[in-house]
C-alpha cells in the first residue's frame, strides 16, 4: 500500500509530506534575482548599479500598477497569456544580462533593457504567487515559504 501511495503522490518516501511544485517558484525567483541583479557570484558584476536601480524601480512600478488595477486584472492565475508573458519577460531579461556581460559595447543598453523587462516580469510573477498564496491556509503558506527559502 505504501508503494501505491508513493506512486500516486509522486513522493519518494510516503512518510514525507508532498509539497506543491508551485512553491518551489519562490526559490527559483531568489536564485534568478541573485544571479542577475543582486548576487556577487561573479568577479565582475554582469550588471551596472544603474541597471540594478532600474530593476528595482521597474518592479516597484509594476507592483503598484498591479495594486491599482487589481480588481480589473484578477484572477491572473487563470490567464495563460499572463503566465507566458511573465516567463517570456524573464527569459528575455536573462538573455539581455548575459548578452551585456558578453558584449562590452552593448553592455549598458542590454543591462538596462534586461533590468526593466526583468523588473516587470518579476512583478507579474510575484502578483501571481500572491494570488496563489491568498487562497491557502496562512499556516501552510508560512510553512511552504519557509521551506522554499532554506
Amino acid at each position: 500500500m505504501n508503494e501505491k501511495y508513493a506512486q500516486s503522490t509522486g513522493t519518494i518516501n510516503p512518510k514525507l509530506p508532498k509539497l506543491p511544485l508551485a512553491f518551489i517558484g519562490l526559490a527559483a525567483y531568489r536564485a534568478w534575482i541573485e544571479l542577475t541583479f543582486v548576487g556577487s557570484y561573479f568577479r565582475e558584476a554582469p550588471y551596472s548599479p544603474m541597471a540594478r536601480d532600474a530593476f528595482d524601480l521597474s518592479m516597484m512600478a509594476f507592483l503598484v500598477l498591479g495594486v491599482l488595477f487589481a480588481k480589473r486584472l484578477t484572477p491572473l492565475i487563470e490567464k495563460q497569456s499572463i503566465r507566458n508573458t511573465a516567463l517570456f519577460m524573464l527569459l528575455i531579461s536573462t538573455a539581455c544580462v548575459v548578452g551585456g556581460a558578453s558584449f562590452a559595447e552593448w553592455s549598458a543598453v542590454l543591462s538596462l533593457a534586461g533590468a526593466i523587462i526583468g523588473g516587470a516580469g518579476i512583478a507579474i510573477t510575484l502578483i501571481l504567487w500572491s494570488e496563489l498564496y491568498s487562497c491557502l491556509n496562512p499556516l501552510r503558506v508560512a510553512l511552504y515559504y519557509s521551506v522554499s527559502i532554506n
